[in-house]
């Protein structure tokens, strides 16, 4: 890979940590101010949705489909010009996923859920909160006191995540600033 190519790809890498960090900001935020307007508890998610977009925006670009060569090595290159370890949790586009491809999830849910209590956009502190209803019926939850996401029974740690991707955020601004 050229130095101009990189020079591309670190400046994408550097939007997306700064669109990453600008949503989780205002999930902090909007989860500070859900007690003065609780008409206005779908904004968190609003937030979520674009944190998990970027972050796996980001995912993508340092470690690409792992059926393409050449696009591995590009990623190979990328994290070692940022030194940027292998195994980060952010490396997972699960939740990103969950979010992509809501609608196949909506359909699995259909077939297997045996109760079918449809459960989403909730803010709590747990699953456990509500009796009767299973992990697997709760979509969409969020727990502002510890920055957890749920979707089905998966928890999504945002704290964990916005961390490394500040981490990405300065190497990458480090990067660009000796190679511009």
């Amino acid at each position: 890979m050229d130095n101009y190519l990189k020079r591309v790809f670190i400046n994408e890498v550097n939007n997306q940590c700064r669109f990453a960090i600008f949503a989780f900001n205002n999930i902090r935020i909007s989860s500070t101010n859900l007690k003065l307007e609780l008409i206005n508890n779908y904004i968190p998610f609003y937030y979520i949705h674009s944190f998990l977009t970027h972050t796996g925006n980001l995912s993508k670009i340092l470690w690409p489909n792992p059926n393409d060569e050449k696009l591995q090595s590009r990623g190979e290159v990328l994290r070692q010009e940022l030194n940027i370890i292998e195994d980060l949790y952010i490396k997972n586009r699960k939740f990103r996923n969950h979010i992509e491809h809501y609608d196949e999830r909506i359909d699995r849910w259909a077939e297997s859920s045996e109760r079918r209590n449809f459960a989403d956009m909730n803010i709590m502190s747990s699953l456990n909160v509500i009796p009767g209803i299973d992990p697997k019926d709760f979509f969409r939850t969020f727990n502002p006191e510890e920055m957890i996401f749920y979707f089905n029974h998966d928890e999504y740690h945002l704290v964990q995540a916005v961390k490394e991707i500040e981490d990405i955020y300065d190497k990458s601004k480090e990067w660009l600033r000796r190679n511009f």
